[in-house]
């Protein structure tokens, strides 16, 4: 598991790392397609609460990449508890590329090198099994990064889904302005089905040009008022 892992600012592996077992790249040029989508903004804010009917410690928006005849995105946003959204892209014959969910959560620490850590053990010990990854499962690492300007933890790992076939998967935990609450972003990448040339281009999918626009818009104090950053 991720807590026998040093916790590092770099992953240390070779790009042929996640190559696939094709000789050859999928037909599907997603690069190409993701390059010429449209990134439509997802809001989490007011209009979000009242529409599922929770309230949220944390305001921010992601733009989701949308191509019509050349991608199926599609979304689910559950009411009242659980992740905040749910998210797949597939391809025009409807297989699955990517799978990505996000939901809150909180840390605290005295200071961000802290809170990176604490937030590397809640990615361990609860997002991580979550996706209840098999006991041959290969863990990549885990680094310390940025996302947008702020503080971030991301892990990686590779293992084999008996329905989907070989995954990446990457999780990803960002620190908000306030340094309390954070994101945690989970994308699941088919292998075969996208022929990642390395670790480094999880960050470069659909799920990863989400994430990549992620903007923090306001949190919630302790009395429950909405504070702007």
């Amino acid at each position: 598991m991720l807590r026998i892992i040093a916790l590092a600012t770099v992953l240390a592996l070779s790009l042929g790392t996640m190559a696939t077992a094709q000789d050859t790249a999928p037909d599907y040029d997603w690069r190409a397609i993701l390059e010429q989508s449209v990134k439509v903004q997802m809001k989490i804010d007011a209009g979000y609460e009242v529409s599922k009917e929770r309230v949220v410690p944390l305001h921010f928006t992601m733009g989701v990449p949308f191509s019509k005849g050349s991608l199926t995105t599609r979304t689910r946003f559950p009411k009242q508890k659980g992740n905040l959204g749910e998210l797949q892209f597939l391809s025009p014959d409807g297989t699955l590329l990517e799978y990505v969910t996000f939901s809150k959560g909180t840390i605290s620490g005295d200071t961000t090198d802290e809170r990176l850590k604490r937030l590397f053990v809640l990615i361990d010990e609860q997002v991580y099994p979550s996706l209840t990854p098999p006991p041959e499962a290969k863990i990549l690492g885990g680094r310390i990064t940025e996302v947008s300007s702020h503080p971030a933890v991301e892990f990686m790992s590779l293992f084999a889904d008996p329905a989907r076939g070989p995954v990446a998967a990457r999780i990803v935990g960002v620190i908000a302005p306030n340094q309390t609450d954070v994101v945690i972003f989970v994308q699941q990448t088919m292998r075969d089905q996208m022929g990642l040339a390395g670790p480094d281009e999880l960050a470069r999918t659909f799920g990863g040009a989400m994430l990549s626009s992620l903007t923090f818009q306001a949190y919630r104090d302790a009395s429950g008022a909405l504070i702007d950053f």
